[in-house]
């Protein structure tokens, strides 16, 4: 008896080590070089208002600029570790590493090595190692995510309190990271709802007798009840039906995103309404419960918004301005894409996780196997998958980072595929695994060569506003110019990542330069289409040095249509592409650089 005990702890043992070398492995990749490429134009913003936090000079949530979370975080790192592209990037990096460990804690709904899979996929994924060395808010918005369906799944196994305040925690910070959590949390919800509605509808006719519900849809009406004044501004999608402005679409009129005129009294009452509405839901499952979690939940999130409480009109612009925001965004069309988009990035770099979801739905819908355990996991991460991919290509902004939310239920779908190998017969096995070590061969150069390439090419369609290598080449020569005392004016169309660069010295000023021409003797970084311009005003300059400031990967598949399929055009340029990175250069926006005649 004591030998097999030991031999079980061993097991564990191990089990957790291949755990850990998988989260060291990513941790050394998302750390090393992290400074290495270029800013991009929204790394840049992030940066730089986070060290204005960092430095006194306050935050103030901007719904542009999603949640409060990453400035607070990063400013917290560059109090402890000072300021530098390293360290603006060093919170995106560390939760990214963590991220790959979180499949330890649902190893026993994907199986032992599903987990560890569903990790190797996620730390050497193009999309997440990229993201994870990227300034922006999606990777810490994955790992609430996925602490949420942790916590979901532990809750449904062992009805323990602690899952349900972790949901809680996770629901807050997602929503103080980014918008696209309202997004994720719908699906969840739906899921929920279907797999609990005949027990919620029973409950609903005794008289909403909700406090012996079981796991799932009590799961459902605690993250409903308690997310449900967030959702409150979704109304807005109906405004025009109301006849009231809910979510202001004309900037001239007002914020985008924000209720006018009658709209405010309108949304004041709807919030209010959403808040007693979601306290008596939840009074009536558990009180005691629903309480704490309304405590923690909405304890990360009220302090966050108002900045730690510097900024009371967050609150404001957090629970109304950011889902109203993005719902304008959407009508807007803002970054459209054509309907392939998603599929086309996939395919080009997440090829790995994609097949092996894709012999994962078929296996799993085939042998009935996607209704399992008290907590269906892989029926969950079906519709997940599903449903993820169906919003994000109906909304109405598409870009690459947002292909980071829709991998990452392909990780674990795939991840628990991957594990079910073991229990297949020789033959199969040996071929999986070969087909496996291919695609995974192909893969790991595909995210190499994403995040460590040292100039601008090959060509990424990852790439959209990201700062170009030439920017940095210039940039040793501006520094040294503010360093030896002189000025620089940035114009403020080529302003970022310039901002961002040169915040340390008092030398640097942004504006419009054709309203304010600079003084003779300084340094100016204008856009080509204003050089000539600028030189009437400024005779005595040298020869000014072009750059290029931001790139857009060319999209050269905007033009087709399904049509375009049945000639072949489009697999001809995909093959293409993926093989050899075929395409024509980046879209750049220009800059230049009129250096002073006498140094």
């Amino acid at each position: 008896m004591k030998s097999r005990v030991l031999l079980s702890t061993g097991i564990r043992n191990w089990y957790a080590a291949l755990f850990l070398l998988l989260l060291l492995l990513a941790g050394g990749m998302r750390l090393w070089q992290l400074d290495l490429r270029p800013y991009h134009y929204d790394e840049s913003l992030h940066a730089f208002y986070s060290w204005e936090l960092a430095t006194g000079e306050g935050y103030q949530h901007d719904p542009k600029t999603h949640g409060p979370f990453q400035f607070e975080a990063t400013a917290g790192v560059f109090k402890l570790a000072g300021d530098s592209d390293y360290t603006a990037r060093l919170p995106a990096a560390v939760v990214g590493s963590l991220l790959v460990a979180v499949p330890y804690f649902l190893r026993r709904e994907l199986g032992k090595w599903g987990a560890l899979a569903a990790g190797g996929l996620l730390a050497f994924s193009p999309i997440f190692l990229y993201l994870s060395r990227f300034a922006r808010a999606d990777i810490y918005l994955a790992l609430w995510i996925l602490l949420l369906v942790s916590a979901m799944v532990g809750y449904t196994r062992e009805q323990k309190n602690g899952y349900l305040y972790l949901a809680a925690a996770a629901l807050g910070l997602a929503f103080a990271t980014k918008e696209v959590a309202y997004m994720l949390v719908v699906i969840f919800l739906a899921f929920l709802l279907i797999l609990g509605a005949r027990e919620l509808g029973r409950s609903i006719r005794d008289g909403f007798r909700f406090a012996s519900l079981s796991p799932l849809p009590s799961l459902f009406l605690f993250i409903l009840s308690l997310s449900l004044p967030l959702f409150a501004p979704g109304i807005g999608l109906f405004q025009g039906l109301l006849g009231v402005t809910l979510a202001n679409a004309d900037n001239s009129a007002g914020m985008d995103g924000e209720p006018l005129g009658m709209g405010v009294y309108v949304a004041t009452v709807l919030l209010t309404l959403s808040v007693i509405a979601g306290f008596w839901i939840g009074t009536r499952w558990r009180p005691r419960q629903w309480l704490l979690g309304f405590a923690v939940m909405y304890g990360l999130y009220v302090p966050m918004y108002t900045t730690f409480f510097t900024n009371l009109n967050g609150l404001a612009t957090g629970v109304w301005g950011s889902v109203g925001y993005w719902l304008v965004q959407h009508g807007k069309g803002r970054l459209e894409q054509p309907f392939f988009y998603y599929p086309l990035l996939l395919t080009t770099y997440e090829f790995l996780a994609l097949l092996l979801a894709m012999g994962a739905a078929v296996y799993y819908v085939r042998s009935r196997l996607f209704k399992e355990g008290s907590f269906p996991i892989t029926g969950f991460l079906l519709f997940w998958t599903v449903g993820a991919f169906l919003l994000f290509s109906y909304a109405g902004e598409k870009a690459p980072w947002l292909l980071l939310h829709l991998v990452l239920p392909l990780a674990l779908l795939g991840g628990k595929f991957v594990g079910q190998w073991a229990q297949w017969r020789l033959l199969p096995r040996v071929i999986s695994l070969v087909f496996l070590s291919g695609l995974a061969a192909l893969s790991l150069p595909v995210a190499l060569q994403a995040s460590y390439t040292t100039d601008d090419d090959p060509v990424q369609t990852l790439v959209y506003a990201q700062g170009s290598f030439e920017l940095k080449d210039h940039r040793t020569d501006v520094v040294g110019w503010l360093e030896r005392g002189g000025q620089v004016w940035a114009d403020a169309d080529v302003a970022w990542p310039w901002a961002w660069y040169l915040r340390n010295y008092d030398g640097f000023r942004y504006t419009y330069l054709t309203d304010y021409p600079p003084p003779d003797g300084v340094l100016v970084i204008a856009l080509e289409a204003q050089e000539a311009e600028l030189r009437r005003g400024l005779p005595d300059y040298a020869p000014s040095e072009g750059y290029r400031n931001l790139l857009w990967f060319p999209e050269q598949y905007r033009g087709w249509d399904p049509r375009a399929f049945l000639t072949g055009e489009p697999w001809q340029w995909w093959a293409g592409y993926v093989l050899f990175r075929e395409s024509v250069p980046y879209w750049d926006s220009a800059g230049v650089i009129i250096w002073p005649s006498i140094p």
